[in-house]
């Protein structure tokens, strides 16, 4: 994605300002052309010419002001490098570059602010009628985009690579969906901190690619998150993968590649995961939970379908898929025509319903493959459900079984291979190939 283009009506010298009332004047015709300030701050700022209502200089004119609407600003001269006319443009340029960014902000003087510390760029887009573009590019080995937004918004990867040392390097406070588009031909990496800044009062921060609302990433560039915390961590918003190629590397305790409360879709692309952190014990009662270190992890659905999903887990009790029954509704793993391979975990799929439904699964595992339970403990019948209706399963498991459901398990298609079988489970229609 390229910069706008600009057209330049005065000179480079900031002696050029004093025409700039008569260009002003002229260009009125036109309220949508917008006046671009430049500054030596590598920022520029963009007004609307209609909104620009007057231009004027301090007495001893080292100074200029801008009335835009009802706000007005002021630069010292030297703080600006040239003004220049283009057209509307509905993209926020961000440009690392080290330990700074430049940013072009063609809503500056319409609710959209962006704060600079360092290369840590913090966005605030206040107002509510505007569907921003926010392209990302460059790289710094210090600096974090953050976005409170009241409106969706499409956040552009072109080739940027990030590391924050203390906290997520995309963090998204806005409850809002956002798009997320991997430029075709770019690689874009993510890096958070080993250690994560206390955030401000009421602010979530879990991962390296944190959302408040839903995120939807398409397009066909790749990027590759390494996370002390989680990979991707959609909070309380749905995450979809439709496109592009997305690795993330999770060598936390009990962190996540991939984690929402609500469903997790994955429509397309390559998603390749590696998360090798063990369990962690947290307090619940009298008792303790075990936190697991798990690729994807949904307190919803699970939905794979065209997608190509490799996983690896190594740690301690690592888990590929899990989508946990915290209350009463029936959540479920899915796949569709899709290719999914768990070559190392200690439980592959895991949720109280489970539908293969075409595509290939392959599973290693070092206990159950695939474990169809609401996790209430014990082997009782607890309504749990595993259907196969189609595809090619592959289960390789060193210590537990291929198939473990607390309830039924129902084939009516699909090629099966590997593993054992806990509990009962029912055959209804036909079966092309069993192999045990």
């Amino acid at each position: 994605m390229s910069h706008p283009s600009f057209s330049q009506f005065s000179h480079r010298t900031i002696r050029s300002l004093l025409s700039l009332t008569i260009v002003l004047g002229s260009l009125q015709v036109n309220a949508q052309e917008k006046m671009f300030l430049h500054l030596t701050s590598h920022s520029t700022l963009g007004a609307p010419i209609g909104s620009t209502d007057s231009i004027w200089f301090s007495s001893d004119s080292t100074t200029a002001f801008f009335q835009i609407g009802d706000t007005l600003v002021q630069h010292l001269l030297t703080e600006i490098d040239s003004i220049t006319f283009g057209a509307p443009s509905d993209t926020v340029f961000i440009d690392y570059n080290g330990g700074w960014f430049s940013v072009i902000n063609p809503y500056a003087f319409e609710g959209l602010d962006v704060a600079v510390s360092g290369a840590d760029a913090i966005v605030t887009s206040a107002n509510d009628t505007l569907d921003v573009v926010y392209c990302l590019s460059g790289s710094s080995s210090d600096g974090m985009f953050k976005l409170y937004s009241e409106t969706p918004y499409t956040l552009v990867l072109n080739g940027v690579n990030l590391t924050n040392s203390d906290g997520p390097t995309i963090n998204i406070q806005a409850k809002k969906s956002g798009e997320i588009v991997q430029i075709g031909g770019t690689s874009n990496t993510l890096t958070d901190g080993a250690v994560y800044a206390d955030p401000p009062s009421g602010e979530d921060q879990k991962g390296a690619f944190f959302s408040e609302g839903a995120l939807q990433f398409s397009g066909s560039g790749a990027l590759t998150l390494t996370a002390s915390g989680d990979g991707i961590d959609g909070d309380e918003g749905e995450v979809m993968i439709s496109g592009g190629t997305v690795e993330i590397e999770v060598p936390g305790d009990a962190c996540k590649g991939i984690k929402t409360d609500l469903a997790i879709n994955l429509n397309g692309g390559t998603v390749n995961i590696l998360n090798s952190g063990d369990a962690v014990l947290e307090a619940s009662g009298a008792g303790y939970d075990p936190s697991y270190c798990t690729a994807v992890k949904s307190d919803d659905d699970i939905v794979v379908n065209g997608a190509t999903v490799t996983i690896e887990s190594t740690g301690m009790a690592g888990k590929g898929f899990s989508a946990d029954d915290g209350i009463k509704s029936e959540y479920l793993i899915e796949t569709d025509n899709a290719t999914l391979s768990i070559t190392s975990s200690v439980e592959g799929l895991e949720a109280p319903f489970i539908n293969i439904n075409s595509g290939t699964v392959e599973i290693k595992s070092s206990d159950d493959c695939i474990n169809t339970t609401f996790g209430l403990g014990g082997e009782l019948d607890d309504g749990s459900l595993l259907q196969i209706t189609g595809g090619l399963i592959s289960l390789n498991t060193t210590g537990g079984d291929g198939i473990d459901s607390n309830g039924d398990i129902l084939f009516t298609g699909g090629v099966y291979s590997g593993g054992t079988f806990k509990k009962s489970f029912t055959i209804n229609s036909k079966i092309t190939q069993v192999t045990f």
